[in-house]
């Protein structure tokens, strides 16, 4: 599949997914204000036709085709050096989508205890990298000790606790269904 332009890279956000933020509805994300910045940042990384930073934005995989730079495993220091150049030119966004270099570094060692999970991260890397597809995470709290401050004391200096550790109930009556559905909660400091 041939690498995506900009304005093909906003297109696939309008899949008809939904998106709270601070319990707003977002149903395009496209058109929304909290979203213009971080949108337009990533899709200039789609822009392979700027003869700025073309070659470092894109290599050659191994079956000849042009991928992003991002999914390039570094094999030799020159390599690592255009993988370099390439994140200093890049939204940061577009940067978690290297969490898959993690991955394939321990592909062998995880072959060893299922194969079958190694073949999978085998396949879901070339399935982005093919399809030019940005990707990313989530990092959330480790699941401990929920009656304390998730925080804790150095961190929590008069800012109130997430919405989610003030609410350990686990009531989620009345929650969005969870298909295709994102969540952003906001946090904003108070005081001085």
């Amino acid at each position: 599949m041939p690498l995506k332009t900009p304005q093909q890279y906003i297109e696939t956000l309008r899949d008809g997914r939904v998106t709270y933020w601070d319990g707003e509805r977002i149903d395009d994300v496209t058109t929304h204000p909290r979203f213009k910045v971080p949108i337009a940042m990533t899709a200039k990384d789609y822009n392979y036709d700027d003869p700025e930073y073309r070659d470092s934005r894109r290599y050659r995989t191994e079956d000849g085709d042009w991928a992003h730079r991002i999914y390039q495993i570094p094999r030799s220091e020159k390599d690592l050096a255009e993988r370099v150049d390439m994140m200093g030119h890049s939204a940061i966004s577009t940067l978690t989508t290297g969490v898959f270099m993690a991955l394939m570094s321990v592909k062998d060692q995880i072959a060893e205890v299922n194969p079958k999970y190694a073949e999978n991260i085998d396949r879901i890397y070339r399935y982005a990298r093919d399809n030019d597809l940005y990707l990313t995470y989530v990092i959330i709290n480790p699941q401990a000790d929920r009656s304390k401050d998730p925080s804790g004391p150095l961190v929590n200096q008069g800012v109130p606790p997430p919405a989610s550790a003030q609410s350990r109930s686990g009531d989620v009556s009345g929650a969005p269904e969870p298909t295709r559905k994102v969540s952003i909660k906001s946090h904003r400091r108070t005081g001085g």
